[in-house]
């Protein structure tokens, strides 16, 4: 499949589809993910907010985001849990600490730009065409 196919698929220009090739982040490679997490553990359970954004969009601008969630954001999260199950963290600290972390993941949670979207009209059009599409391709279906 070339960029031209990839595009007319994902229901966007070409031009488009080349500039998310282009914007493609160049990765790095973090050599210590446990220190990462333990170093958002006190930021997120002091309500350092500011603290804790500065260390996710440093990795972020460098890390697929799967990485940063699974890596980074879980493992403290866990820590939370535990440290709140066993009664070193109050519910309180916890709740705020959770939401940081929502709110951490919703900030690197961006559309990029031109993503094709469409209203309901759209959307009912587009499941007439596929559904008349396997009415011709697939008549036992019908």
């Amino acid at each position: 499949m070339d960029l031209r196919e990839a595009a007319d698929i994902l229901g966007v220009h070409y031009q488009t589809a080349c500039a998310w090739v282009r914007e493609a982040p160049r990765l790095i490679h973090v050599r210590d993910w446990v220190a990462q997490a333990q170093a958002l553990y006190p930021a997120i359970t002091g309500g350092q907010e500011t603290r804790a954004r500065h260390q996710v969009d440093r990795l972020a601008s460098g890390v697929r985001h799967i990485g940063l969630c699974e890596q980074v954001i879980a493992p403290a999260l866990r820590r939370l849990g535990d440290d709140w199950a066993a009664g070193r963290v109050s519910i309180a600290q916890e709740h705020r600490a959770s939401a940081i972390c929502e709110r951490l993941l919703a900030s690197q949670a961006r559309q990029p730009a031109g993503r094709f979207s469409c209203t309901t009209a759209e959307a009912a059009r587009r499941a007439q065409e596929e559904a008349r599409f396997v009415a011709v391709r697939c008549p036992t279906w019908t």
